[in-house]
């Protein structure tokens, strides 16, 4: 499912959202529009913010999380001077396009400043989007925050499942557990 660049502009600006977020185009997997309006309209405007962060704390983590109610959430916390967030990104990446129409993926930059973690983005480009957590409050909301990465498993009533410190070592060890939470 890789489209051109100026595809996936089309669509950010489409969904886009609008205020002080910052948008940037990604270059990795992107569904096209049409791709888009076949999903379910909440995943539909989670992947059409892809790549950018969006907002920032607990308030926005739990709005995000409010709007994708119905659905299950791999929220991954990932931070740019963080080498194993860097190194499970790619199974993120893939995860999300595997599980596309079934379940929402979000970030949650921790502890950062915005310029590193736009220049990681421009790096490895999320299919999703990202919430801006400077003090970790919003990772740790959902049990995390002590190690780095952390990803949280949030089941389609919202209720976090189950709570992963440290990186993923594997893509089928993180299918294991998405395939744990839409069993939950």
């Amino acid at each position: 499912m890789v489209i051109a660049v100026a595809a996936v502009a089309v669509v950010i600006a489409a969904g886009g959202g609008g205020g002080s977020e910052k948008s940037q185009a990604s270059s990795g997997p992107t569904p096209s529009k049409a791709e888009l309006r076949s999903l379910p309209k909440p995943l539909a405007e989670n992947i059409s913010m892809a790549n950018r962060i969006i907002d920032e704390g607990v308030p926005a983590l739990q709005d995000r999380l409010t709007k994708l109610r119905g659905y299950p959430v791999v929220v991954n916390q990932w931070a740019s001077w963080c080498p194993p967030c860097r190194a499970e990104i790619p199974l993120f990446q893939r995860a999300a396009q595997q599980y596309e129409g079934k379940v929402a993926f979000l970030g949650i930059d921790m502890q950062d400043s915005r310029g590193p973690a736009e220049e990681f983005l421009s790096e490895l480009p999320m299919p999703y989007p990202s919430i801006w957590d400077p003090d970790s409050a919003a990772i740790s909301s959902l049990g995390g925050g002590q190690v780095s990465p952390t990803t949280a498993l949030v089941d389609e009533r919202g209720n976090v499942v189950f709570t992963r410190q440290g990186q993923y070592p594997a893509l089928p060890t993180l299918r294991a557990d998405i395939q744990r939470l839409l069993g939950s």
